[in-house]
């Protein structure tokens, strides 16, 4: 969850994150759209800024967010190319290619 308080936005985007998760019946109003769309870019700006930064330290993107996930799974899950395919949202031929290539290898 979005951990700053700018002028309220946290609790527009709770307010948005509620309702995206529940029933959405009723019509999404243009205050709740605008900040839907702050917090997608804030979130395209910290991807953004992380590649570059992988970049900058000499690792592809893919091979940083590999790196995380092993680093950040939770205590006691084992690091599976199908957990790790799971968490980087990748299928499984493209997770094991990633695993190879921090590795040294190739698949």
């Amino acid at each position: 969850m979005i951990t700053w308080n700018a002028g309220g936005w946290l609790e527009e985007l709770n307010c948005i994150a509620i309702r995206y998760t529940s029933a959405v019946a009723t019509e999404i109003t243009t205050d709740e759209y605008r900040a839907l769309a702050e917090l997608r870019y804030r979130i395209r700006h910290f991807l953004h800024e992380g590649d570059e930064v992988a970049q900058a330290a000499g690792l592809e993107p893919q091979q940083y967010l590999l790196l995380l996930a092993i680093r950040g799974l939770p205590g006691g899950e084992e690091a599976t190319i199908r957990t790790l395919a799971e968490r980087l949202e990748r299928v499984w031929e493209r997770a094991v290619g990633v695993t190879a290539a921090v590795a040294g290898g190739s698949a």
